[in-house]
């Protein structure tokens, strides 16, 4: 459909295409995104996604339409939303890949990188989130005088493209399936070789916990400590979280947690379960010092994705294998809560994982539904005559 060139944009750094610096001489370049961008370095999750949805659609505006953004109005960016809800296969990735490498001492473009990752269906809170970023973007630039419209403001039909999320399941997480063989992957890895019971460590603390990846991460070179295990006064254990905006909650710890806490920490030569002091990193380099970065923990919980994906193949599950596929370390989360509500409070499960209201955590509750299709299944054209 339209030929696809590696792009990144990222604040303080020189924007590359196959290795060649992207010319300063547009009307409106990559340097105006990057001084837009700034201003939100101080949250790394708005700035990442403010960086994703500005990315995808200024590649879209200078590569497919190779036109200007002072140049689009509301048609032309419904034609954005029709790309951005399938865009071509040569825009997507399998999985994330970082966006520039290093060959030969020079950061250079990586040539796997994609704008999208997975084949799936935009989700409704994914245009939403689109709409959102791309109108903030216009409203900087009108504020700089660099254009004169905001071609997502004009849009008439806006409720309509954005239907209520308010019903609608979650449906990024794993089915049962998946999720057993993701565990038992992992725990045949872990048993294998000792370096895989870190890869282990981390699909726990996802899903036992039901954390972002932020939230187990070095961010911005801060890194997270073990201690943020600790136990109050009645010996319960808890996890300190730093959620969405660095917001601070404390995540209820099961035994399990502390199970899969005490083997790994064992296994890297640490007591059982960490001190109050302890300032070893959540999730340690195997070489060097410090903590792993998100990027990096990506991979490793990529590794057990990609074994699962196989051992499913293997037995026959082709169908399983390939939703698997799509998966992302985000639908740990999903699968985690969906999971959590099925046994535990709903209020409960919120104040864990963080959620503002208890709207968002029902979100995941659709244990009803076996029993509500089931009273549907013989619903029958005909009445029945009582006379």
């Amino acid at each position: 459909m339209s030929s696809y060139i590696p792009l990144a944009i990222y604040s303080g750094a020189k924007v590359l295409i196959r290795g060649v610096v992207l010319r300063e001489n547009l009307p409106l370049s990559s340097e105006t995104v990057r001084l837009f961008l700034i201003s939100y370095q101080h949250s790394k999750d708005t700035y990442n996604t403010y960086r994703r949805e500005v990315e995808r659609y200024c590649q879209w505006v200078w590569f497919v339409q190779k036109s200007d953004l002072s140049q689009i109005d509301r048609h032309i960016f419904l034609h954005y939303i029709d790309f951005f809800n399938k865009p071509p296969k040569n825009w997507i990735a399998d999985r994330h890949y970082p966006r520039t490498i290093l060959v030969d001492g020079a950061i250079i473009a990586n040539p796997k990188w994609r704008p999208f990752v997975g084949h799936a269906k935009r989700s409704q809170a994914s245009i939403k989130s689109m709409l959102a970023c791309v109108s903030t973007f216009y409203t900087f630039l009108m504020q700089e005088q660099l254009v004169t419209q905001n071609p997502v403001q004009m849009l008439s039909q806006k409720k309509q493209l954005i239907q209520s999320v308010k019903s609608t399941r979650v449906k990024r997480r794993l089915s049962q399936l998946q999720w057993n063989y993701l565990v038992d992957m992992a725990t045949q890895m872990a048993n294998v070789n000792s370096k895989y019971k870190r890869n282990l460590y981390i699909i726990s603390l996802f899903f036992l916990l039901g954390l972002r990846i932020s939230e187990i991460a070095k961010v911005n070179s801060q890194e997270k400590p073990m201690n943020l295990f600790y136990q109050d006064k009645d010996l319960r254990w808890w996890f300190e979280a730093h959620g969405k905006g660095n917001k601070k909650r404390d995540v209820a710890v099961p035994d399990a947690m502390l199970e899969a806490l005490s083997q790994y920490r064992k296994s890297i030569g640490l007591m059982s379960l960490p001190a109050i002091n302890d300032q070893t990193p959540l999730v340690p380099k195997i070489k060097g010092e410090g903590g792993l970065a998100a990027r990096q923990i990506r991979q490793l919980v990529s590794e057990v994705f990609d074994q699962a994906y196989m051992s499913l193949i293997k037995d026959g599950y082709v169908d399983q294998a390939q939703s698997l596929k799509q998966a992302t370390v985000h639908w740990l989360r999903h699968t985690a809560i969906s999971e959590d509500v099925l046994h535990r409070p709903a209020e409960d499960v919120r104040d864990d994982v963080g959620h503002e209201n208890i709207s968002t955590t029902s979100l995941y509750i659709d244990v009803m539904d076996a029993k509500r299709h089931a009273s549907a299944k013989y619903k029958k054209m005909k009445i029945k005559d009582y006379d």
